[in-house]
C-alpha cells in the first residue's frame, strides 16, 4: 500500500514571520468573516457617525467584531466592563496583528519566537471563542441544549 503525502504546506509551521502573517490573517478572517452582519440589522445601528466638519456628518459601517461587541454588551448583563473586554480584546488584538502586514511588505525572517507568538495568539482566540460559548450557553433558549464534557471542561492543545 502507497502511503499518501500530505501537502508540504500542511506538515508543520516554519517559525518565519511570512508563514505568522498568513496565520494572523487566516485566524482573524476565520473570527470576523464568520459572523453574519445581517444578524444585527434591526437590532444595534449598523453605522457609527463621525462629524467631518461643523455641519458634515460621515457614516461609517461598523465592522462585524465591533458589531458583536456591541450586541453581546446590549443584550447580557455583566458585573464589569472587564469581562467584555476579556472576550474582545484578543479579538482586536488578533485583528491589529494581520492589519499591517496586510498593508506592508516585510522582508521574511526566521525567528523561532513566531512558535511561541503562534501558540500564544491561537490560545487567546480559543478563550475569547469559549468565553463567548459559555455566554450564549447561559441564554435562556439554550437551556435544552446539552453540553458534551470534552467541550465543557475542554482545553485546547496546541502541538
Amino acid at each position: 500500500m502507497k502511503k499518501k503525502k500530505s501537502p508540504k504546506n500542511l506538515l508543520s509551521f516554519s517559525p518565519t514571520l511570512k508563514n505568522y502573517n498568513a496565520f494572523t490573517l487566516l485566524l482573524d478572517k476565520m473570527l470576523s468573516e464568520n459572523i453574519d452582519k445581517s444578524f444585527f440589522d434591526g437590532k444595534i445601528d449598523l453605522y457609527s457617525y463621525e462629524m467631518v466638519d461643523a455641519v458634515t456628518r460621515e457614516r461609517k459601517p461598523k465592522g462585524t467584531i465591533s458589531l458583536l461587541e456591541e450586541w453581546i454588551t446590549a443584550n447580557f448583563n455583566f458585573e464589569n466592563n472587564e469581562a467584555v473586554a476579556y472576550i474582545f480584546k484578543p479579538i482586536k488584538k488578533i485583528r491589529r496583528e494581520r492589519q499591517d502586514p496586510a498593508h506592508r511588505i516585510d522582508e521574511d525572517r526566521y525567528d523561532l519566537k513566531y512558535t511561541d507568538l503562534q501558540r500564544e495568539t491561537i490560545s487567546l482566540a480559543y478563550r475569547s471563542l469559549n468565553a463567548l460559548r459559555i455566554i450564549f450557553q447561559q441564554h435562556p433558549k439554550a437551556q435544552h441544549i446539552d453540553i458534551p464534557d470534552w467541550l465543557e471542561n475542554g482545553e485546547i492543545a496546541i502541538f
